[in-house]
């Protein structure tokens, strides 16, 4: 291991009424040597939500990108929350850690990982909150090099 840094999420992310893919979050890392390899691992805290409704499905992805590295995005169409066939709501409350994959670096260009959320409909009872109080007790990007 060349480095570990930490990135926290500054403030809380509240998205209601809005199915647009939004980005919550987008903390960089610029490393110390070309030809390292780097990988971001987001602790997410945060919960879904739909107040009386069938479809509380979300689209959550990362996206790293950088003039070093070949961009990828993770995620795959609505891959968090889940759909209620009994009509009557949801909320859940997510704290996990997710690592995203080995980056190659070409140069030590910075590395952005845009770490997205999707409502999975528009509607005033439907959103989601990614919770950041700008420490590692909540929302949080942790980036490691290695040789």
């Amino acid at each position: 291991v060349r480095n570990i840094t930490q990135v926290a999420l500054a403030s809380e992310q509240y998205v209601v009424n809005n199915n647009n893919l939004t980005t919550y979050f987008s903390p960089t890392y610029t490393p110390l040597f070309s030809g390292s390899k780097v990988q971001g691992t987001l602790t997410f805290m945060g919960y879904t939500k739909y107040n009386g409704g069938a479809d509380g499905r979300k689209i959550f992805k990362i996206e790293f990108t950088g003039n070093g590295i070949t961009d990828i995005e993770t995620g795959y169409d609505e891959n968090l929350g889940h759909y209620d066939y009994g009509n009557n709501g949801m909320l859940h409350y997510y704290y996990f850690s997710l690592n995203g994959p080995l980056l190659t670096t070409s140069n030590t260009n910075q590395i952005t990982a845009n770490c997205k959320l999707k409502n999975g409909i528009e509607d005033a009872q439907v959103s989601f909150n990614v919770f950041g109080n700008n420490t590692l007790q909540q929302t949080f990007m942790q980036w490691v090099e290695y040789k």
